[in-house]
């Protein structure tokens, strides 16, 4: 894995303070290249990295998918906490991302 940049790194870090603790599975939609899944594993003892194109695997804990955030290839109710970070905005289509993601998701 590429050196994570200081400031990506600081982000990441905020992020992962505020992901709920005591939980047993997060999907992150719009993976990337996985780095925050990777740092996630830490905390919860299953992640899904879903992108367009399935990432590389970074860690055993991580489960690297393809699929389409307005598409997602899961059951309702399938996550405990769902990520999407910097990637509404890159889907054209974000009221099936957003119902997409609400459905997957613990209420």
């Amino acid at each position: 894995m590429t050196p994570v940049p200081d400031i990506q790194r600081l982000r990441i870090e905020d992020l992962m303070r505020i992901l709920p603790r005591g939980r047993a599975s997060l999907l992150d939609v719009g993976t990337r290249d996985g780095k925050i899944a990777t740092l996630a594993a830490d905390v919860f003892p299953l992640v899904v990295a879903l992108d367009l194109k399935a990432p590389p695997v970074l860690h055993p804990q991580v489960r690297p998918i393809a699929g389409d955030a307005t598409r997602l290839p899961f059951r309702d109710d399938a996550f405990d906490c769902v990520l999407c970070a910097e990637v509404m905005e890159h889907i054209p289509a974000v009221s099936a991302a957003a119902a997409e993601i609400a459905r997957v998701a613990r209420h």
